[in-house]
Formats: structure tokens, sequence, C-alpha cells
């Protein structure tokens, strides 16, 4: 399976590729421009429209957990970071097209590395604080909040075991 990672200026900048055999194997290739530009998963022409629009983002860590789409409310957008984090271009980014009523949505696993990396956490080696997404959003201005669920380590598994209610369940949608 291959999916297009699209950049806001409405390019195809690089593909992740899934083996069609479940295991959770990802490859991607990504062109040059893929370094300059924020990128994300499901970041299509009409999802940029619904953020244009003043529709909340509702943030995930992969492709499967953006099954959060059919319970979300019907203005708002899921898109993927592929990682439990946000780079500095992908937060410009929300700083720069999320309206001001709108809001961003972090919802991360439910794992050790999506609640640290959502929330913040200390570094158990140097004792530092480790500021997660939400303060850094919250830093440049960008509404923001932690979201947590119940029934599954991610919003994928969920839907895997028990689809759209399921979903709808554990986010008390």
């Amino acid at each position: 399976m291959s999916v297009p990672i699209w950049s806001p200026r409405i390019q195809v900048i690089g593909v992740l590729y899934r083996p069609w055999d479940g295991t959770k194997e990802f490859r991607d290739y990504t062109l040059p421009e893929s370094k300059w530009n924020p990128a994300f998963i499901g970041l299509t022409p009409s999802v940029l429209q619904k953020i244009w629009n003043g529709g909340d983002i509702w943030v995930v860590e992969g492709l499967f957990d953006m099954t959060i789409g059919h319970v979300i409310p019907e203005k708002d957008v899921v898109i993927a970071c592929g990682t439990a984090n946000l780079s500095h271009l992908q937060v410009n980014f929300l700083k720069r097209f999320l309206s001001p009523s709108a809001m961003v949505h972090i919802t991360y696993d439910e794992d050790k590395t999506g609640r640290d990396h959502a929330a913040g956490y200390t570094d158990g080696k140097t004792g530092k604080y480790m500021p997660g997404v939400c303060d850094r959003l919250t830093r440049v201005g960008v509404r923001c909040r932690d979201v947590r669920y119940r029934g599954g380590k991610d919003p994928g598994v969920i839907w895997e075991t028990g689809g759209k209610s399921a979903l709808a369940s554990a986010f008390n949608l």
C-alpha cells in the first residue's frame, strides 16, 4: 500500500509504503523538498480547505490512527505526523494556518512514548524537563489539548477491534 505525503502547497513530496501482509514495517520515499516543507500524512487539498474554514485539527501519530476521522466532528480534520513528535516546520504550519477560534487535539498513542511526547516528561538521566508537543504549541500561541482515550493503545487498534462504535466510545464522542 502506498500513501502520498503532501505539503501545504498541495504538492506530493513523498510516499509512505506498508506491505499488505499486515506487518508494521513502513518505508518511505521523500523528495528533497520535504526538508523545508512541513509534511503530514493526510494533508490533502480538501483537508487544507477545512483548516482554512476554521476546523479543529486532530494530530495522530500514524496512518491507521487516522481512523478517528470517522468519529470527530465533520468540520474537523485528522492528520498524521508519523511519530510522536512535531518538527519545527510542522509547529510553524499549525501556528500559521490554524484559525484563532480552532484548536489542535494531540491524539498520540497511550504508550510511554506517546504520553511523554504529548504532555512532556522529566528525563531520567539528566533530570531536565523535556517539553511535550502541547507545551511547544502553547508557547507559540496555538490552542492545544492532550487527548486521552481508553480501549486500546492507539486509535488504529481500537478501530481494528471494534470499528466506529468502539472509537466513539473510546473518545466519548
